[in-house]
């Protein structure tokens, strides 16, 4: 999975007197996508990369001075704590949290054909089921985990198999090579699983054969 392309900035304001105060100043949206790689920027006014110390109730990994990379998977709020050694000491900055989102469901798809027709040619040639997040600015992926599939001629269904993961089955090929243009077929309780393993289940995806 690659990162998204979403950058935070964590910006501690300067010390005045007895009193250090810390603000977050984001420089994208004010939050993370679960199950996603986002990567942030930590830093802290007066302080070197190397001497922060942060944690996060988050999976949290330092990619390169103040740089770092964090996962959400299923905490309701992403929490990160700053702070900072000072003189052999550790000095508490501040606490900054996020809210954290579920990307949307994707859509399922047949080797790029969706809701409408499909070359008969195209479906014998295709091997599963897929899905995919459309006009999202972010890489995630999914994993067809099961679906039904039902062949229809005009109102009947004529055919129906339940299947899990997303190969199509070499029973389900089969009838398909007997498809002509009269033919559709229909892929239902289609359940896709994305970024924090989170289980979707995906509108249906009806093909007509042309």
């Amino acid at each position: 999975m690659k990162n998204p392309a979403l950058l935070f900035c964590l910006l501690v304001l300067p010390f005045f007197g007895y009193a250090q105060e810390s603000g977050v100043v984001p420089l994208g949206n004010n939050f993370f996508y679960r199950g996603l790689h986002n990567p942030i920027k930590v830093i802290v006014e007066g302080y070197s990369c190397d001497s922060l110390v942060v944690t996060s109730n988050m999976t949290l990994r330092r990619s390169s001075g103040c740089k770092y990379t964090v996962v959400p998977m299923n905490q309701h709020t992403g929490i990160f704590k700053v702070s900072a050694l000072n003189e052999g000491d550790t000095v508490f900055i501040g606490q900054h949290k996020f809210r954290l989102l579920t990307t949307p469901d994707p859509v399922a798809h047949v080797d790029g054909s969706y809701d409408g027709r499909i070359n008969i040619g195209v479906l014998n040639r295709a091997r599963r089921i897929e899905a995919k997040l459309d006009d999202f600015i972010y890489e995630a992926d999914f994993r067809i985990k099961s679906f039904t599939a039902l062949i229809e001629k005009g109102d009947s269904v004529i055919y129906k198999e339940d299947i899990t993961g997303e190969m199509f089955t070499t029973n389900l090929q089969s009838h398909f090579r007997e498809l002509g243009p009269v033919n559709r077929v229909v892929f239902e309780n289609i359940k896709a699983a994305g970024p924090a393993d989170i289980l979707r289940e995906l509108d249906p995806l009806r093909l007509t054969i042309r």
